[in-house]
């Protein structure tokens, strides 16, 4: 299975989809630091757009794993093109 799709010019990531720091986010949402034991950090949520490139843990300096928990994608995005929203 796929951890993102293309739709025109959208990539949206599904939830569960996992990056190391420095990696370029793969969409937007809310990201967790996952399997980092013995360190504060681990757990830490952060937005993140795809314009982003995923940090390194913010308490101690290491490269992580993040993990897409929540979408967030752009309400002007999905609707592009099919007038005003109510």
């Amino acid at each position: 299975m796929a951890d993102s799709f293309d739709h025109g010019v959208h990539r949206i990531a599904w939830v569960g989809t996992r990056i190391l720091s420095r990696t370029q986010v793969r969409g937007a949402g809310t990201w967790e630091i996952v399997g980092h034991a013995g360190c504060e950090g681990d757990g830490t949520l952060l937005a993140l757009s795809s314009r982003d490139v995923a940090p390194l843990c913010p308490r101690c300096g290491a490269v992580v794993q993040w993990q897409l928990s929540h979408l967030a994608p752009s309400v002007a995005a999905d609707h592009r093109g099919v007038g005003r929203l109510p």
